[in-house]
């Protein structure tokens, strides 16, 4: 409770003296339903405002609880009145979020400049990208016949991702094994950066990356193996 009131305290601090505040929001059902609101500065200051557990993913329930974690911020001091910005995913939840939160805005005259901007992740195309990439290359391995170990629990990943991921392994503490002897070994043969990253951390971007690092190393693991 005392730690929940020292940081409303700071957010307020911090932001009642700024203008044109960015509004970021987003929801997860991975650990039961939760939802959360955070703040941006133009300097580049960033807080979390709240979070909450819902019942439901409704854009109403969204705007509810929006507005309940600003009122616990302070109900003195209308961050609407100060946010021009919105920041958000592209699903179709938020953006009906956005025209609820601008509607009250418009009816209460407390919005800047009538509507606030909407901006949203750019991230999300292109996952669906690499997941259309994924399905094409699992199409393709299907016609020259490439088979390969599989340590994947998803029927859903090709052998081409079971492979980067085993490369992955050779330099990457995961589970057993010594990711140092690769390593120590392509430095021996003056590789001295490795052109591969964690698969563990890293989403889209791991499978372009990887595997032009694995063609450019693939000489050598025949021995290091």
């Amino acid at each position: 409770m005392e730690l929940g009131s020292v940081s409303r305290h700071h957010i307020e601090d911090e932001f009642k003296n700024d203008k044109n505040l960015t509004m970021h929001r987003d929801a997860t059902t991975k650990k039961g339903d939760i939802y959360g609101v955070g703040y941006s500065t133009e300097s580049v200051k960033i807080l979390t405002a709240g979070i909450r557990e819902v019942s439901d993913g409704k854009a109403e329930t969204y705007v509810k609880n929006t507005k309940e974690i600003l009122n616990d911020i302070s109900e003195s001091n209308n961050f609407f009145r100060k946010t021009a910005n919105f920041m958000t995913d592209r699903s179709a939840t938020e953006i009906k979020t956005n025209r609820l939160l601008n509607a009250e805005n418009n009816a209460t005259g407390t919005c800047m400049d009538n509507n606030i901007n909407e901006f949203r992740c750019a991230v999300h195309p292109v996952l669906q990208f690499a997941d259309i990439c994924q399905k094409e290359i699992m199409k393709f391995e299907s016609n020259i016949g490439f088979c390969a170990a599989s340590d994947s629990k998803s029927s859903s990943d090709s052998k081409t991702l079971t492979l980067l991921r085993f490369v992955s392994k050779l330099f990457y503490k995961d589970g057993s094994g010594d990711p140092l002897y690769a390593s120590i070994y392509m430095k021996d043969k003056g590789i001295k950066s490795i052109p591969v990253m964690n698969f563990r951390g890293n989403r889209f971007n791991v499978l372009f990356f990887n595997a032009a690092g694995t063609f450019y190393l693939a000489s050598h693991f025949g021995t290091v193996l």
